[in-house]
């Protein structure tokens, strides 16, 4: 029963955390320049002395690093929580490895697809592989908090 609970949970939250990529897929361009550009200028602020002296295209660099940053993360997390899910379902490690890259792989591919769709928005092969990326670091994060727990 337990386990049952668990799964459900585990389960709910990467539902929670699909909807969440979605919501920032389906933003226009306009509202997503802002969330991004908003983070950018707290991270200017953060690193530089002078934040009126840095020009627009190091700004303009920033925000792309911010952006990807933000793509690697979010689905770091994603990779995290699917393999935090078929872990629960007694596969080897290898498996929950492979399952859970596949699985980051075919979102962020939907995920450039429904950008397309979105106002000002592109598909962009780039941000699908630092998608699976960010699947893959997580999935590794689990797997060693997973090896290192189960020394204690």
């Amino acid at each position: 029963m337990e386990v049952n609970r668990r799964k459900i949970i585990y389960l709910f939250l990467i539902i929670i955390w699909m909807i969440i990529v979605f919501a920032f897929s389906n933003q226009p361009a306009d509202i997503s320049s802002k969330t991004s550009g908003g983070i950018t200028e707290k991270v200017v602020k953060a690193i530089t002395k002078d934040d009126k002296k840095i020009s627009k295209r190091k700004r303009d660099i920033v925000e792309i690093i911010v952006r990807k940053c933000a793509h690697f993360v979010l689905y770091a997390i994603g990779g995290f929580l699917i393999a935090n899910y078929i872990n629960t379902t007694n596969v080897q490690d290898k498996r929950i490895i492979l399952y859970t890259i596949v699985y980051t792989l075919i979102y962020a591919i939907t995920d450039e697809i429904h950008q397309f769709f979105v106002e000002g928005r592109s598909s962009e092969l780039r941000d699908i592989i630092i998608d699976t990326a960010g699947g893959s670091f997580g999935t590794i994060l689990f797997i060693a908090l997973k090896g290192f727990l189960r020394r204690k």
